[in-house]
């Protein structure tokens, strides 16, 4: 598999620092991601779909409950706490969000990498 990248540019402490950065592709549909598995599990679309709605609804409850929750084969996602801070260290509820974080398993991760080759892409 190749992986494109093109060229980034950002000026840290008033030097320019050229990096890769990966060519953005159009992300892959639910249709196109359930038809997929579906192929792989060797089950109905319908099972499949079904499936995802019930894990969908099982990582609300448990994100809203323990904050942490640990997807077999996937990773470890959690809710973190963004937000700022008053004079009496109390969250200013205004600039308070919250974001998800996922932490793939290293399987995952060294799948992902095992036999990458990259191409430069142009700017």
């Amino acid at each position: 598999m190749t992986i494109k990248y093109k060229l980034g540019h950002a000026i840290l402490r008033g030097e320019e620092k050229i990096f890769p950065r990966l060519v953005r592709v159009e992300a892959l549909t639910d249709d196109e991601f359930e038809r997929k598995v579906a192929q792989k599990a060797a089950r109905g679309l319908a099972d499949v779909a079904a499936t995802f709605i019930a894990m969908r609804e099982v990582l609300l409850e448990e994100l809203r409950e323990r904050q942490a929750v640990h997807v077999p084969g996937l990773g470890l996602i959690t809710v973190v706490l963004n937000g700022e801070l008053d004079e009496n260290q109390r969250l200013v509820t205004q600039s308070a969000r919250l974001r998800f974080s996922l932490r793939v398993e290293s399987d995952l991760a060294t799948g992902v990498n095992f036999g990458q080759r990259f191409e430069y892409a142009g700017e």
